[in-house]
């Protein structure tokens, strides 16, 4: 800071300056805080000129010193208020209060750096001690106000609210001119969401209008003045506006029919934000379209906010409905959004006033009036007529336009006389039959076949004596004859009418007034009376016309008569038949005695020889109670089967796990001499250690010329059957060694039937060895075995097999050849027993009805021949004793086998299962339904609901349904029809996309494969790609699609031609489409974007399927369907319809079952209809779902073709028919001495050194479960363990324990 230069004191030493400064602010502060208290004015002489400044906070501003300019001397001075601000001192520094404030030093102007609106006063300047300034300056500092108080919630209401709060403290020298009020929405919101609000004037008080109902709102206030605004006020305290009904409608998204009585839809909810109070729920309101009056509007309120869609049920048949759906909270309902929806077709009433009208012999014409109800779009009308229980389709089928006046007639045509019918007709829609309606009536008679003429001889020169029978066909009774006669020269007859009785066989009269000389034509027929119209006389066939000349003394002419012509002829025919018997009895003798003298065959002729040894376990009465383990065991009545099966399963199965032991202690106490089976060179044809056959009841090979009597060995025993002793003969898989043996058994024992109830290989290990022909004839030492035909089902195989003894001599070829038919059951799981006992019943049904009752045993095989064996031959059993006696005693038969051979029934697990079989076969009955039965079952309703309820008993548990209820995948079911975890389609996953592998689809089988369709849901937008991708997955070739796309709930999911589509793996084109008949064909070709590979896929798009009113093209679709298929073979058929369920699931019914009836001539609707259901429950929903499909197969066409294009042969890989390399468990059973392999590891063995047992009789010690172990020593010492586990041995471990201390641990797992 500078001195005036024109002060005299200017030139003092810097230091006192400075020092004088100091304590100048020093002073300046003390008096400023002395006179703090004294703000007014301190000049109070009037007439003292005030200059004003105003200014604006935060910009400087400069006060000048009245009186004071450059020129003027001033020595001291002063700026003050109410305290010395700035003082000036001749010499020395300005002392200034602030460091804000500057002494100017050319005119000592007051400088502020910044104005702050506190500076605001009347500023004195006091030149060289003045009493009173020259004049008065008075400074304005001017700023934006200081914040409102917080605003204040009065009262509110919905959408208003009105606010109050304080004025600012402190205006800053600037009047408020108005406010801003700032909004926000809900508890963490932003201030700037909502624009402001500003005051028209500077009261502090405002409504605020235009707000949301049931919304959290905050405020806060600025003041605004000419400078500015004001920091906000604090917000004020939340509120809640009050409710209001909600403004915002539902969106429709889906609206669909689901039956005859129930309508589907689904919605999106509205924005939250205009529900305006708490989401309580939906309200749907509906009522029928042509019905308006408000009666008749039906309610349903849903209290689920999170409910989308709702099925309404209990509605009226093909009817449209007016649904509104309306969203409401406490404070009432929203508007409505309404969709007009109609109910799909139902089953039409029955025809009203059937009644006959006119009735001949052959005809019978009926007449009608239309269903009360027609429930639908009327097609037609059906005519059946039921005779004899056989129920036959009239054809033509009526057309609904057919009628006159509203009246339908119609005449049955071709019918038999006198013969009762019940007439029944029903109208039919697209989709259902009707009801039908009634009426029998009995068809007139017809006129009689034509009589015999017996006689007809003269009786004088005028009379002729004329005799006949009475007519071999004639109906009700004979009421007349008319002789009809002429003389050869007149063309016109005579009559005579005779009354008749039908009691009387032969009838003749004399015909009188005749004319001597001449020659007479006579002939005769019956009549009767009309039983319709008894006044009515139905004439009969004349007999044949016969001609007699009448001469003067015929009568005492010799002649034959007729009737000695007749009884003739009928001893000539009875001559010859004799004398043709004789000469037939002559050479039967003479062949029986050529048989007995000359011929002589080399073996295997004579019936098999009686069993060796007693079997004293044939003489146990198995069907009587017995006391066993301390408790009576005895049969169960089939009415009390299920109950006993229940109270087993209590409490894990606990009675089931007491029968079994305590047959399991039985077999351990009652052992069976096996000799032959532990013989050196007969263990070679043991499978199993542990699996022999008992002696007693073993089958015994035919003495071959210079063989050793032990080679009549093979493991098998007979079993008996039900009330028939050796029904059975129970062996075990055969090895390549015993392949002859077994062929030797099969042609000796005259069998036809072989059950094989194992496959190949199972979990990677052998079961048996393949012992037939894959292709062509293979040669088991002397019988040539030939495969004939393969038909392949879903869960067995038929094979036909033609036998041949090469060895046989002085034997025609013809009786050296014979048909076996080989039954296998390929679905038995390796693991435990099969999902489902349905397919076991009816394999095991077919399998033994196919044995002729001439035939020998049924060879019945697994792999040891004990577990699967046993089970079969039990099932069998108990199912001819509940034909037989209506009861069954599973414990007594299998206790009572199993001394015939061992561990039949080789698991608790197993014996389970027969008892869950046998209460399924017992509430099914026999579900196999011939061909021309079919028809007859259409109209049994009770027959068919008693189906519908077993059917779909079945109710899934919530873990069934664990990867379909995820909330991941539930977007992607359209309905409740979803897959269960063990029937669903699984997709290829991505890596870390939870539910990528999940797709509404399932597998069903059909009638050639387990996996032959995939049954799928019309896709939605969201699964487009998955469905790709499952077609990709899995090969699938051919998609069948029932449903029809449309804009607006089912699109369109195929690419177009001119727009592919793309994943992340393959690229998908359309190649072409084609119109053919009903439906439409597309190509498509799907590429591999990694590499050349390319599927092709063909789509049949019939969404009219099944056309009731074409029954022929319901098969022709199928057909060309699997015509496609049979060029492929190795993919499924997906089946499309909206849901994935009754339609899709009705073709695949309809396909296999074509297929059956081809095959068999019979038809198994429950099986298939209750195996689909139990893979995706809900398919059906009625029982008339199941009355369909019975009503089409009984149109099923008999050229349809369809057996025959499905053709499929079983592949066996290599490995499968090759015989695998022996391990050490083989060495074992080949030839029972492992010492070689240990010792020298060259895997060979001579077959003689056998394995002492430990018991002397069988190889096997039993244990708990149908295992076994057996020990050995062997010749170094050691000890050979083997333990075997589990069905059919399929556990292995074999320890060896040397002198060496050598351990093996070997295990086939």
């Amino acid at each position: 800071m500078n001195s005036a230069p024109r002060n005299a004191g200017a030139a003092r030493s810097v230091d006192r300056r400075g020092f004088i400064a100091a304590c100048g602010l020093l002073v300046l502060l003390v008096v400023r805080m002395l006179g703090a208290a004294d703000a007014t004015r301190i000049f109070d002489i009037e007439n003292i000129p005030v200059v004003k400044y105003v200014a604006v906070a935060g910009r400087n501003v400069t006060l000048n010193c009245p009186g004071v300019t450059e020129h003027s001397l001033v020595d001291t001075l002063v700026w003050r208020t109410s305290q010395t601000i700035a003082e000036y001192v001749d010499g020395g520094l300005p002392l200034v209060s602030s460091l804000r404030i500057t002494l100017l030093p050319d005119n000592f102007s007051l400088h502020f750096n910044p104005a702050f609106a506190s500076d605001t006063d009347e500023y004195s300047c006091l030149v060289n001690d003045r009493h009173s300034p020259d004049a008065l300056v008075d400074l304005l500092v001017q700023d934006v106000p200081d914040p409102p108080g917080r605003p204040l919630v009065l009262s509110f209401t919905s959408r208003t609210v009105n606010l109050s709060w304080a004025y600012t403290q402190d205006p800053r020298n600037a009047p408020i001119n108005n406010f801003v009020i700032e909004t926000r929405v809900g508890e963490n919101g932003e201030w700037d969401q909502v624009d402001p609000l500003y005051t028209n004037s500077n009261e502090a008080f405002y409504q605020v209008t235009g707000l949301v109902p049931f919304t959290v709102y905050s405020f806060r206030v600025i003041a605004v003045n000419e400078l500015g605004h004001s920091p906000p006020s604090k917000e004020s305290y939340y509120f809640v506006t009050l409710r209001e009904a909600p403004t915002g409608k539902p969106v429709t998204t889906i609206a669909h029919n689901t039956s005859a009585t129930s309508v589907y839809i689904s919605w999106k909810p509205p924005p939250a934000e205009t529900i305006l109070g708490e989401f309580l729920g939906y309200r749907i309101t509906y009522r029928a379209r042509d019905k308006g009056t408000d009666d008749d509007v039906k309610e349903i309120y849903i209290r689920d906010s999170t409910v989308e869609s709702h099925e309404i049920h209990h509605l009226e048949t093909y009817t449209q409905y007016l649904a509104s759906i309306q969203v409401f909270n406490p404070e009432g309902l929203g508007p409505p959004t309404t969709v007009l929806v109609m109910t799909d077709e139902g089953v039409p009433s029955k025809p009203l006033n059937l009644s006959v009208l006119e009735v001949t012999s052959t005809t019978i014409k009926i007449t009608w009036r239309e269903p009360e109800k027609l429930n639908g779009a009327i097609h037609g009308y059906r005519v059946y007529y039921v005779h004899q229980n056989q129920t036959l389709l009239h054809l033509p089928i009526l057309k609904a336009d057919a009628a006159v006046n509203s009246v339908y007639t119609y005449t049955l045509s071709n019918l038999k006389p006198y013969t009762d019918y019940k007439i029944i007709v029903a109208a039919f829609t697209k989709k259902f039959d009707g009801e039908p309606s009634e009426v029998s009536q009995r068809t007139d008679i017809s006129g009689p076949s034509a009589p015999k003429v017996v006689n007809l001889t003269c009786h004088s020169q005028h009379e002729l004596l004329f005799g006949w029978h009475i007519p071999q066909t004639y109906y009700n009774t004979i009421d007349y004859y008319i002789i009809s006669y002429r003389n050869l020269e007149h063309s016109e007859y005579k009559d005579i009418r005779l009354t008749a009785n039908s009691s009387i066989v032969e009838t003749s009269m004399i015909i009188p007034n005749l004319t001597t000389n001449m020659v007479y034509e006579v002939k005769v027929r019956a009549a009767s009376a009309s039983v319709i119209n008894p006044k009515q006389i139905i004439l009969g066939s004349y007999s044949e016309p016969k001609k007699i000349s009448l001469q003067l003394h015929c009568e005492k002419i010799p002649q034959p008569s007729q009737r000695q012509v007749y009884d003739d002829y009928n001893l000539a025919v009875l001559g010859g038949i004799v004398f043709s018997c004789f000469g037939l009895l002559l050479i039967v003798l003479s062949f029986l005695l050529w048989k007995k003298c000359f011929h002589a065959a080399y073996y295997y002729l004579d019936d098999p020889p009686a069993c060796q040894g007693a079997n004293t376990a044939g003489l146990i009465d198995w069907e009587a109670p017995c006391e066993v383990a301390g408790e009576v065991r005895g049969p169960i009545p089939v009415t009390e089967f299920a109950k006993h099966v229940a109270s087993l399963h209590v409490d894990g199965d606990i009675g089931f796990s007491k029968e079994y032991e305590a047959i399991q202690g039985e077999a351990l106490n009652d052992e069976y001499p096996s000799e032959h089976s532990q013989h050196p060179d007969n263990k070679g044809k043991n499978r199993y250690l542990n699996v022999i056959a008992y002696d007693h009841s073993r089958v015994h090979l035919r003495q071959v010329p210079g063989q050793k009597k032990h080679l009549d060995y093979i493991n098998a025993n007979y079993i008996d059957g039900y009330q028939r002793p050796r029904s059975f003969i129970g062996t075990q898989g055969p090895l390549p060694g015993t392949f002859d043996c077994f062929w030797r058994m099969i042609w000796e024992q005259r069998v036809a039937i072989i059950v094989m109830i194992t496959n190949l290989v199972e979990r990677g290990r052998r079961k048996c060895d393949m012992y037939w022909p894959k292709d062509g004839a293979e040669m088991y030492g002397v019988i040539q075995v030939r495969l004939i035909r393969e038909d392949v089902m879903a869960t067995y195989t038929v094979r036909t097999l033609q036998i041949k003894h090469t060895k046989l001599k002085k034997k025609k070829a013809s009786q050296s050849e014979k048909l076996v038919y080989q039954y296998h059951y390929t679905n038995w799981p390796d693991h435990g027993t099969p999902d489902h006992p349905l397919p076991v019943i009816n394999f095991v049904k077919k399998s033994t009805a196919a044995n002729p009752s001439d035939a020998g045993p049924i060879v019945v095989h697994c792999s040891a021949g004990v577990g699967r064996t046993g089970t079969y031959i039990v099932l069998d059993a108990m199912l001819k004793q509940i034909e037989s006696k209506g009861m069954l005693n599973v414990f007594g038969f299998l206790r009572y086998i199993r001394a015939q051979r061992n561990y039949l029934v080789q698991t608790e697990e197993q014996y389970i299962f027969i008892h869950d079989a046998l209460v399924e076969a017992i509430d099914s009955g026999e579900t196999n339904i011939k061909m021309d039965a079919i028809g007859g079952l259409v109209n049994n309703i009770d027959f068919i609901d008693n189906q519908y309820k077993l059917i779909t008993s079945y109710q899934p548990k919530e873990i069934n349904l664990t990867s379909a209820l995820k909330s991941v995948n539930a977007i992607k079911n359209r309905s409740s029809l979803v897959p269960l975890e063990g029937s669903r389609v699984h997709l290829t996953p991505k890596p870390g996309v939870e539910g990528s592998d999940y797709i509404n689809a399932s597998w069903l089988h059909g009638f050639r494969r387990l996996r032959d369709f995939v049954v799928t849901q019309h896709p939605l937008i969201e699964t487009f790609k998955d469905f790709w991708q499952m077609v990709w997955d899995h090969n699938a070739q051919t998609v069948v699609l029932l449903s029809s796309a449309d804009n607006m709930s089912f699109l369109q999911f195929w690419p177009n031609e001119s727009e592919p589509m793309e994943s992340d793996y393959y690229r998908i084109r359309m190649v072409s489409e084609t119109s053919e008949n009903n439906y439409i064909v597309r190509n498509f070709v799907i590429q591999s974007i990694q590499d050349d590979y390319e599927l092709s896929v063909r789509m049949f798009e019939n969404p009219m399927w099944p056309d009731m009113a074409n029954p022929r093209s319901i098969y022709d679709f199928a057909v060309r369907v699997h015509e496609r298929c049979a060029q492929y073979r190795n993919g499924p058929i997906v089946v499309v319809d909206r849901y994935g369920g009754f339609q899709a699931c009705q073709f695949c019914c309809i396909s296999s079952l074509a297929m059956q009836l081809e095959y068999d001539q019979t038809a198994n609707v429950y099986t298939y209809a209750k195996l689909y259901h139990n893979k995706r429950p809900g398919i059906w929903s009625s029982y008339e779902d199941i009355r369909q499909i019975y009503r089409i197969l009984s149109y099923m066409p008999k050229d349809l073709g369809l057996l025959k294009c499905t053709e499929l042969r079983t592949e066996f890989d290599d490995a499968a028919i090759m015989t695998a390399t022996p391990d050490l468990y083989s060495k074992i059973c080949s030839n029972g001495s492992i010492n070689t392999h240990l010792n020298s590891g060259d895997g060979g063995g001579n077959g003689n050194d056998g394995v002492p047992t430990g018991n002397g009789t069988n190889g096997g010690l039993p244990m708990s479960g149908g295992g076994t172990t057996t020990a050995a020593t062997i010749q170094n010492g050691g000890t050979v363990i083997v333990k075997m586990n589990g069905e059919d041995n399929d556990e292995l471990s074999v320890v060896v324990a040397t002198s060496n201390h050598l351990n093996l641990d070997h295990n086939q797992s």
